[in-house]
């Protein structure tokens, strides 16, 4: 089943969806904040399709959960639900600058006065990764003027990022090139409830921010409570922490324990020159002369077992060197030269060809897990992915695993 999607006609340079407002960063400068229920609303011609756009665009957690297996093994029931999905892939629904003004909230300068190179959206804040450091501006508002995004956007840090991802316990973790990898805490509720041992703790004079590796950082994600530091000049490697034993907590908080960093090497056997390693939550990923492995991660198991091989899988050789990789529960997400390519198991995969601007997805949210958005030259693609939820997720090559307690544990 093909992704549903909306295209938005544009000249952007950045995105976010965040309770159920689409930020829109256009290249001239420009924020324009949308309000996306009202826009899904547009396209909902006959009550028919109701729950197919509510399940793409708008809740798309909602089918997820052992209490719905029981009517997706109902195969009449399956192929209803399949009926409504194609029903709206079908059609072509393209939103215009015209069209897009009667959604928009408000349209205001971006407060962080430069294209940011990424950006984050975490307990209503947007952070961005600029030229002059991390900065942050109060989203969500619920002014009446047209400033949706605070106009003042505080330094928050001058640490130079290229990437950034938010994780767990209000985590944000920086890839800074050639400076290496770091780690900022966003919200001092879990500084004072956590403890965090710092691997390279040196002269930092911000308290909330700290070096993980001194080791070039492309970008990074989160494995749980690891961190996966990919890097397109060096060898990427997983930062491998756990929890503290029950005997060595400090009273009254958690600690974090950094244990080692596991090379690509240690992880995959074997390190190409160039080759690219990813990772996120229980998948990692190694691609190289257009093959792509895929292996588990499990913490829980002693050093020997935490890596398991699942699958190998071929790359057609027009796509071109694989620049950037992510994961999403509805599959996994490889950018390569000449396409954004899909992967959402067994053995299927979904081609994006073209140049590609910058493309997001959001496993954290509670509403936009099977979203993904991709930025191209005139226009913002975002498509619902919506065959994950009939998927055995213990089983799945590529996407996250659905697993309740961490679905609904630190989202956005």
């Amino acid at each position: 089943m093909n992704p549903c999607k909306i295209s938005i006609i544009g000249d952007f340079w950045d995105c976010q969806i965040y309770r159920n407002r689409l930020y829109l960063w256009y290249t001239d400068g420009k924020l324009t904040v949308v309000d996306w229920i009202q826009l899904v609303e547009f396209f909902i011609e006959d009550e028919y399709d109701r729950l197919a756009f509510t399940c793409a665009f708008l809740q798309g957690g909602l089918l997820y959960g052992d209490s719905l297996q029981v009517l997706f093994n109902d195969k009449e029931f399956k192929a209803l639900l399949f009926t409504k999905f194609n029903r709206i892939n079908s059609r072509e629904l393209i939103i215009d600058e015209f069209i897009l003004r009667a959604f928009a909230l408000g349209e205001q300068d971006n407060p962080f006065r430069e294209l940011q190179t990424d950006s984050e959206i975490l307990n209503n804040k947007i952070y961005a990764a600029t030229y002059k450091g991390i900065l942050s501006a109060t989203a969500h508002r619920k002014v009446t003027n047209s400033f949706k995004v605070s106009s003042k956007a505080p330094l928050v840090n001058d640490f130079v990022a290229f990437n950034i991802k938010a994780g767990r316990y209000a985590k944000i973790a920086l890839s800074g090139g050639n400076e290496g990898l770091y780690e900022y805490r966003a919200s001092s509720y879990y500084s004072s409830r956590f403890d965090w041992e710092d691997e390279e703790p040196g002269n930092m004079d911000d308290i909330d921010l700290r070096k993980i590796s001194g080791r070039h950082s492309s970008f990074a994600d989160y494995n749980f409570s690891s961190i996966y530091n990919s890097s397109l000049l060096g060898e990427s490697f997983l930062s491998y922490h756990k929890w503290a034993d029950q005997e060595d907590y400090i009273p009254g908080k958690k600690k974090l324990v950094f244990e080692e960093e596991i090379s690509q090497q240690a992880i995959f056997g074997r390190s190409e020159a160039n080759s690219l390693s990813w990772g996120t939550n229980e998948k990692l990923y190694y691609a190289a002369d257009n093959v792509l492995e895929v292996v588990t991660f499990d913490s829980r198991d002693n050093a020997s077992e935490m890596f398991s091989q699942k699958k190998l899988f071929d790359f057609q050789p027009w796509k071109g060197r694989i620049i950037k990789g992510g994961t999403s529960y509805f599959g996994t997400i490889v950018e390569c030269e000449n396409a954004l390519v899909i992967l959402t198991g067994n053995d299927n995969f979904f081609n994006i060809p073209g140049e590609i601007t910058r493309w997001r997805v959001y496993p954290r949210s509670i509403n936009y897990e099977n979203h993904l958005h991709v930025i191209q030259n005139d226009r913002l693609e975002i498509y619902a992915f919506n065959d994950d939820y009939f998927k055995d997720q213990q089983e799945k090559d590529f996407g996250i695993m659905f697993q309740e307690k961490y679905f609904k544990f630190g989202r956005k």
